[in-house]
């Protein structure tokens, strides 16, 4: 039986869908609350069963990792960065870390967060970004910013 390009079908009594693009492919969609945000997926099959046996499995898959503790979108650097230094202060308070230490590692982060684009992603930076960065069409190495 043909299928419309434009057919949607709830998963697993609502709680994700999956939908057909103007290719006939199916793709997922599920509403993650905790983030605020919707995970949307390919699900690289035209075919109806298939499509919906992965988007059981994926929904299965997502709840897991969320019910492990995982996010599933990254977050912006700045915010990355704020969780870092609680998780540092967390670690001072057993004596594994010193507060002048803690004082340099949040100094270090702000002149780093000035370098770059704040509301960057985290998998925005490779290995590389201290050595050359884009930021607005712009050009900077952090090397020579520092004076080196």
């Amino acid at each position: 039986m043909p299928t419309s390009n434009n057919e949607k079908l709830d998963i697993l009594g609502g709680k994700a869908i999956i939908k057909q693009n103007k290719f006939g492919v199916w793709q997922f969609r599920m509403w993650i609350s905790s983030e605020k945000k919707y995970v949307e997926k390919s699900l690289r099959t035209k075919k109806r069963t298939d499509a919906v046996d992965l988007a059981e499995e994926l929904y299965i898959q997502l709840r897991n990792e969320l019910a492990n503790g995982k996010t599933l979108f990254l977050s912006p650097y700045a915010e990355a960065m704020q969780k870092f230094i609680a998780y540092k202060q967390r670690e001072g308070y057993v004596n594994a870390l010193t507060y002048d230490r803690l004082t340099t590692i949040k100094a270090h982060l702000s002149h780093f967060v000035e370098y770059i684009d704040k509301n960057a992603k985290v998998s925005d930076f490779s290995i590389n970004t201290l050595v050359q960065y884009e930021y607005k069409c712009k050009e900077t190495n952090y090397l020579v910013l520092l004076g080196c």
